[in-house]
């Protein structure tokens, strides 16, 4: 797995403003993907980061899913965050739980679960617009239909970490370094 698309697309999560990121990348051989995910969990988990696969979407492809379980913890404890989750039948709100809910929902369904976004730290108003097909007021890391000044500014966030990071890791600078604790 190329640490330049980690550096790339999970920034946010690096640097603790964001609880998780995907990853769609292509692998050889589900073995090296595994080692590779070993690998990375060894140099991150100090700074309190995991990675594991969610799904195989096609032929030499994987849905890596890159957390901070912490952060994550607190996104899924949020009230509203947490009874969408409780209709879409997460009944146990801990994150181990919940990411096995998750990988089956993928494995069984062979679709893209929606909730996903509460995984991803969007607002739970946002989910479930999505998951309604409402018209989103406004648009940036995803689909917004609540709060558009509070996403702007997360979003502002995200890019200035995302450039910064990529410019360290193009700088020389590995994955650990980058990541804060």
């Amino acid at each position: 797995m190329p640490e330049k698309l980690i550096a790339e697309l999970c920034s946010p999560t690096l640097t603790a403003v964001k609880c998780a990121s995907l990853i769609n990348c292509e692998y050889e051989t589900k073995q090296k993907l595994n080692d590779d995910i070993l690998h990375m969990n060894q140099r991150l988990s100090k700074k309190g980061i995991h990675m594991m696969v969610l799904s195989y979407p096609g032929k030499n492809h994987a849905l890596i899913y890159m957390f901070r379980p912490k952060l994550l913890q607190e996104a899924l404890d949020v009230p509203d965050t947490r009874e969408l989750m409780k209709e879409m039948g997460y009944s146990d709100h801990r994150i181990g739980c919940c990411l096995n809910v998750l990988r089956n929902k993928f494995v069984s369904s062979h679709q893209f679960p929606h909730e996903i976004g509460c995984f991803l730290g969007y607002p739970s108003e946002d989910v479930i617009g999505f998951m309604k097909n409402e018209k989103c007021v406004y648009h940036g890391m995803w689909k917004v239909y609540g709060n558009v000044e509070e996403a702007k500014k997360k979003f502002a966030l995200y890019e200035h970490v995302t450039q910064r990071c990529t410019a360290l890791f193009q700088a020389g600078m590995p994955l650990e370094e980058i990541a804060v604790a």
